[in-house]
């Protein structure tokens, strides 16, 4: 191998889940076994996402990470990237997005937890949230050209982007039709699981074909059931969930309508993630 083949090696993430811990970990456990490679220097990264959001902080340390790695970044959107995930994006140095892709920004909020909250807790619950908040709108200041006080607003008025829209606002640099050229480079798939799934590059265009103009989409093929199956999986995770915090809320409200402690219930409003 000769040197300049060293100086352009690259591999390849696709994430298509929410930002999840054990996604992040992987991510990061991928990176960090390639820069310290045997078999060459690698020096860019890609990363294709598209993802419904997730745990702040988890996106937040994964682009301090990677920002500091010295590798070449360049981000693919596909189909939804939400909350969380819009961070990882901006992590590119350069931003593409499939055709009619979505990027959605909202507040943080404050998933339930199965355990009573004194007042104490709930504060630094909610400077951890506005900190996390804050270091989130100043990365996507950063990376879109935009003001603090503009990416603020449509933070808190829960705006979304379609692809056109968000090339004006800064999000993507370039929209095209095919962006997930490979040309055998090493590739993994992230998911809710360990360990990581290597992918062979020519397998994703079973992924992919929804976006393509020129191969007809086959929902049999193995890829495409896989992510059907994830999708599925997460979506029933997910209603799960919610049907949980729901109850939790149910069971808290019914604590504080029995209990004196002269709040009435009306200004007792936690917030959940949705």
């Amino acid at each position: 191998m000769t040197a300049i083949q060293e100086e352009m090696k690259e591999f390849y993430i696709t994430i298509i889940s929410s930002i999840h811990p054990t996604v992040m970990y992987n991510l990061i456990r991928i990176v960090e076994n390639r820069l310290h490679s045997r078999q060459g220097k690698y020096t860019k990264l890609t990363i294709r996402i598209s993802s419904p959001g997730g745990i702040i902080y988890h996106a937040i340390t994964a682009c301090r990470y990677l920002a500091k790695t010295g590798l070449e970044i360049h981000t693919h959107a596909f189909s939804t990237v939400a909350s969380a995930s819009v961070l990882l994006y901006c992590l590119g140095h350069k931003r593409f997005a499939a055709p009619h892709t979505h990027f959605n920004l909202h507040p943080s909020h404050f998933t339930g937890v199965n355990m009573p909250l004194e007042i104490p807790q709930l504060r630094e619950q909610l400077h951890s949230l506005e900190t996390g908040q804050e270091e989130a709108i100043t990365i996507l200041s950063k990376a879109t050209g935009q003001s603090i006080s503009e990416i603020t607003d449509a933070v808190t008025q829960y705006r979304t982007f379609n692809t056109d829209e968000a090339k004006n606002y800064g999000l993507i640099h370039e929209v095209t039709d095919n962006p997930f050229s490979t040309e055998g480079a090493e590739t993994y798939l992230l998911g809710e699981y360990d360990p990581p799934l290597p992918v062979p590059a020519s397998s994703f265009a079973s992924l992919l074909d929804p976006f393509s103009t020129d191969r007809p989409y086959d929902p049999s093929s193995g890829l495409a059931m896989m992510y059907a199956h994830a999708v599925a999986d997460t979506n029933a995770k997910e209603a799960v969930r919610r049907q949980q915090n729901r109850q939790f809320a149910i069971q808290q409200q019914q604590v504080v309508q029995n209990t004196n402690f002269g709040i009435p219930l009306a200004q007792w409003s936690p917030t959940f993630l949705y």
